[in-house]
């Protein structure tokens, strides 16, 4: 009697959560989960927020300066804001990379500078 080879179950597609960071270097890191809530868009605006430390990502407005949002990373699946003049007119210092693992991601996109503030992405 001949043994037949089972098919294997097929794996579960893994569905990415939204991620952020910012480093030192000024830049914010965003994967590819994040991408949708920009709409699409390769351009974005940055505003901050005093009372709680964050920054915002939205999209751009005809007033203020807008930041080029790049492909980066392996297989360009990472986008990228460069936003160290945004820090320096600011007056902010990042000091270690501060990544954001939001629960509950909504429209609205938030950067926290300071690294004990939880409520990035959301």
């Amino acid at each position: 009697m001949w043994n037949e080879l089972k098919e294997r179950p097929r794996r579960r597609k893994r569905v990415l959560k939204p991620y952020a960071s910012i480093n030192p270097r000024g830049e914010i890191v965003l994967n590819a989960a994040v991408f949708p809530h920009l709409e699409g868009n390769y351009y974005v605006a940055l505003h901050y927020d005093d009372a709680t430390g964050d920054i915002a990502i939205t999209r751009p407005t005809w007033t203020g300066r807008v930041y080029n949002v790049k492909k980066f990373g392996r297989k360009k699946r990472l986008r990228v804001v460069r936003a160290m003049r945004f820090l320096n007119h600011l007056g902010l210092k990042i000091e270690k990379d501060n990544a954001i693992h939001p629960n509950n991601p909504t429209p609205r996109r938030h950067l926290s500078t300071k690294p004990n503030l939880g409520k990035a992405l959301s």
